[in-house]
């Protein structure tokens, strides 16, 4: 199947066309060879679900992934998880993905740790988290954990240049894609997207990127003004990352009228951010809890 989003068309094929330090390659070589169970830790974009997809298309296991940012409970891991990694496959080994596995409850986090043990002769778990505070110890102590956090920026530029030739884009100024690096640095798959954005009839003549703080200033501004339909709106347009949200209003909570409150509804809403499948509710939640309160 055939698509026109760049970053899809120029995945790396293998672990050493991936953009990561040579002992990051190294660890992830091995992994390849000696299947362990694997927490890849690391911001978005660099390159964990790739490193998934080399391993899946090297040793084609029997597989289930499973998004824990939409199944966060115990009753998913039991009924979905547990029922694949119990049960005989046609591999002799077989291989549990769990993306953004910081998103599961603590109570299915558990679970896994255990299932883990009693599994471990025929099934592998690999997890990958952004967040490795929001993993338990005891789930994390059972893995071998590779963070993937520092990719050489100027393979990132090699790469980007790479791209860009196999997509047969012009660039007048490359010094502008360094700038790029700079301000979205470590996430190559928004960088690779920006790239694609700017590129108009097979040319790229200036770069606009995506700003988060410009964001999350026009949501507060929007909090300020009471007026949860324009937030909405803003969610919807952008790809937001809720707990830099939540941490930008905390920056910011002298901007609110009760300063305790505020800290403390941030806390409440960050935690609950953790937990809840659509982020979106959990946030207008807060807003509406801020104006009701009248903490702005």
């Amino acid at each position: 199947m055939s698509t026109n989003i760049w970053t899809f068309r120029n995945e790396p094929k293998s672990i050493d066309e991936m953009v990561l330090s040579t002992d990051i390659k190294t660890k992830l070589k091995k992994a390849l060879v000696e299947l362990p169970n694997l927490m890849l830790i690391g911001p978005p974009g660099v390159g964990k679900g790739t490193f998934v997809n080399i391993l899946f298309d090297t040793v084609n296991p029997d597989r289930i992934k499973i998004n824990c940012s939409d199944e966060t409970s115990i009753d998913n891991v039991r009924t979905k998880i547990k029922g694949f990694a119990t049960t005989m496959g046609s591999t002799p080994i077989k291989v549990v993905f769990c993306n953004e596995n910081d998103h599961l409850s603590f109570q299915a986090q558990a679970m896994l740790r255990d299932l883990m043990e009693q599994v471990q002769e025929m099934t592998r778990f690999i997890f990958a988290c952004n967040y490795e505070h929001k993993v338990i110890p005891e789930l994390k102590s059972r893995c071998q954990v590779i963070h993937l956090n520092s990719p050489p920026a100027s393979d990132i530029f090699k790469h980007c240049l790479k791209v860009l030739e196999n997509e047969k884009v012009k660039i007048k100024d490359k010094k502008s894609i360094v700038e790029l690096i700079k301000e979205q640095y470590p996430d190559i798959r928004g960088i690779i997207n920006t790239l694609q954005m700017n590129t108009v009839n097979g040319e790229i003549k200036s770069i606009k990127s995506f700003n988060a703080n410009d964001v999350y200033e026009s949501i507060l501004n929007s909090i300020k003004e009471k007026n949860p339909n324009k937030i909405r709106e803003i969610l919807r347009s952008n790809m937001v990352d809720y707990p830099s949200l939540f941490n930008y209003l905390y920056e910011n909570v002298s901007q609110f009228n009760d300063i305790g409150n505020a800290v403390i509804l941030i806390g409440e809403h960050l935690y609950r951010d953790g937990f809840i499948s659509i982020k979106e509710i959990n946030f207008l939640s807060f807003v509406m809890k801020m104006i009701k309160d009248k903490v702005i």
